[in-house]
């Protein structure tokens, strides 16, 4: 990951930390970015990172002699689009006011045209799911408080580093996704103040490798004095990743033992995504904060609208659909839909009212024309010419016939004999799977790179 995009990326996740010190009882009459700068000078020196806390807001930001090229002005406009209107710099200050004791209300209130008002505790996650419950009178800040002590333990154990971005990610996801990003009363509090940072920092990498991209280097010019401007420009993409296959790859098997494969393959579906969302975020100098949804053999990711990231991700699908095919024959398979847009637009802050669903409309659109037209001529001759097992045989399970093994249940592929293996771990709490370049002995799992190469 580019420097440039790591701090970025670090100062947009922990911009509004000052929020919890505010709430936890911190009545000191600053505002929260100068109290979250100030905080986080207990883990970091670089003045990068803490500017971007410090001026992200629009007084601040206003006032502060930085240079233009300041990554603070970055993740000002990050913020900007993330929240979809200006913020206000202090809580406490508004036309209808700040309640800083106000929780998290549950997202399901307004679904459906429900008036509902269900909360959510102010609490970290834990083993037990936090409900959303009927609100009631109740004193937050000694919550805000342990939440803002285990989070300094928490961010004590990591570096502010690219290897540890993915980290600060976790934590904070542990940590403030049952805090409300505003306790504005003007405004439905059902954003977390976790998503509100994640997002941030996706909107914020975005637009540096976008403005590199293009040599714009002055980003007070771009994204401060001209931001009104730079709302309407094509500067993101949405690539949406569906798996085809699924059904038929989970459950149109038929032999004994078979069920024994199912649970494994649902979790193997459900790795492959994930594998190959982390290897188009790694490619694209981007990290999980970029990750706007994983689920049921389909996600989202938000990426920079350049030529380059647009090469990565063709040639990075193209790479993995064809050892898909070399593994799996036509049984999976990998589509993608892909649209650029612009802040204004995924703010909903055009004039036309579908640009935002617009956006998910193409993508899906995208998504039918690939699977349409998944393979070109040099991948129908790889699968034309797949070897076979001499003596005729076929695995028992999938129907493979090459790579073959002797098992109880009869002549099954190794890929299949690894998924009745690992259907055992998975059920035991005490086992833990990972990802590795590197091959290993015992039962594993075939996943790849996104230029192609083998991982365990």
């Amino acid at each position: 990951m580019k420097e440039s995009v790591k701090i970025a990326t670090i100062g947009a996740l922990l911009h509004d930390v000052g929020k919890v010190l505010y709430r936890s009882g911190n009545l000191d009459g600053r505002a929260h970015s100068i109290s979250g700068a100030d905080w986080l000078k207990q883990f970091t020196s670089d003045q990068a990172i803490l500017d971007c806390i410090r001026y992200h807001h629009h007084q601040e930001i206003a006032k502060a002699d930085l240079p233009k090229d300041s990554l603070a002005y970055v993740v000002y406009l990050a913020d900007n689009i993330s929240s979809g209107a200006d913020r206000l710099e202090i809580e406490g200050i508004g036309e209808k006011g700040f309640k800083k004791n106000r929780p998290l209300e549950s997202i399901y209130n307004l679904l459906n045209n429900c008036h509902g008002n269900a909360v959510h505790k102010v609490a970290t996650i834990e083993k037990n799911i936090n409900y959303p419950q009927a609100p009631q009178a109740h004193d937050y800040s000694p919550d805000y408080q342990k939440i803002s002590h285990e989070m300094f333990e928490a961010i004590k154990g990591i570096e502010f580093s690219n290897a540890f971005i993915n980290s600060l990610l976790e934590i904070l996801e542990a940590y403030l996704s049952y805090v409300p990003s505003s306790t504005y009363l003007g405004e439905v509090a059902d954003i977390s103040l976790f998503d509100h940072s994640k997002i941030t920092a996706a909107v914020a990498s975005c637009l540096v490798l976008y403005l590199e991209s293009q040599d714009r280097q002055d980003y007070a010019q771009e994204l401060f004095k001209n931001r009104d401007q730079f709302y309407g420009e094509q500067a993101f993409s949405l690539l949406s990743i569906d798996v085809s296959g699924v059904q038929q790859f989970i459950y149109a098997i038929s032999s004994k033992g078979a069920l024994k494969g199912l649970r494994s393959r649902s979790f193997y579906l459900e790795i492959l995504v994930e594998n190959l969302a982390d290897e188009l975020l790694a490619a694209c100098s981007l990290s999980r904060a970029n990750l706007i949804y994983t689920g049921g053999g389909h996600a989202y990711l938000l990426l920079p609208n350049t030529t380059a990231t647009q090469e990565k991700v063709d040639k990075a699908l193209t790479n993995y659909n064809r050892r898909l095919a070399e593994k799996f024959g036509t049984r999976l398979f990998v589509a993608h839909g892909i649209k650029e847009c612009s802040a204004n637009e995924l703010m909903s802050k055009t004039a036309d009212p579908e640009a935002y669903s617009n956006i998910f409309r193409s993508v899906s659109a995208g998504i039918a024309q690939k699977k349409l037209h998944r393979y070109s001529p040099q991948d129908l001759r790889l699968l034309n010419s797949t070897s076979t097992d001499q003596e005729g045989r076929e695995c028992a399970i999938c129907g493979a016939s090459d790579d073959l093994e002797e098992r109880e249940t009869g002549v099954i592929c190794s890929t299949c004999a690894a998924f009745a293996d690992i259907s055992n771990m998975l059920i035991r709490p005490e086992v833990v799977l990972t990802v590795t370049n590197e091959k290993v002995s015992g039962p594993y799992l075939p996943l790849f790179s996104v230029d192609g190469k083998d991982l365990y």
